[in-house]
């Protein structure tokens, strides 16, 4: 099984000019930089949420890591890593279940991860696809 790393097409010319997915800390919630993924296997309901986006007006993009790559921390562990208190922790459990979202199926990595180790997929139509496959 895979996890999912969500972003836009508008970052995808500097991810393929990196080679990489680089954590960062746009959320402000964590003290160090993260890269985050999902098990959700259909969609990440909090990845439209920080598109700006409804699912079916996103132009998004998602990367594919294998759900047992030792890089990943599950919820709990990366909130302990990034000291949040047990109030913090449920508060974002909250508002990411009222957004259909299931942080037990959230993973993060502090590390960078080169692009070319992992599954690529585009939305378009509705769906997932691989490029050809959606056309």
């Amino acid at each position: 099984m895979k996890v999912w790393h969500y972003t836009t097409t508008a970052f995808i010319h500097g991810i393929f000019e990196s080679g990489e997915l680089r954590p960062t800390n746009t959320a402000g919630f964590y003290a160090a930089p993260l890269l985050w993924f999902s098990a959700d296997q259909a969609w990440e309901a909090m990845a439209a949420t920080l598109f700006g986006r409804k699912r079916s007006d996103c132009d998004a993009i998602r990367f594919g890591l294998d759900c047992d790559d030792h890089r990943l921390m599950n919820w709990l562990d990366t909130c302990a890593l990034a000291k949040r208190s047990r109030q913090d922790r449920r508060h974002a459990e909250k508002i990411a279940s009222k957004r259909g979202s299931n942080p037990a199926q959230w993973y993060a990595t502090t590390e960078s991860i080169a692009i070319d180790t992992l599954d690529f997929q585009l939305w378009r139509n509705g769906r997932w696809g691989y490029g050809d496959d959606l056309n």
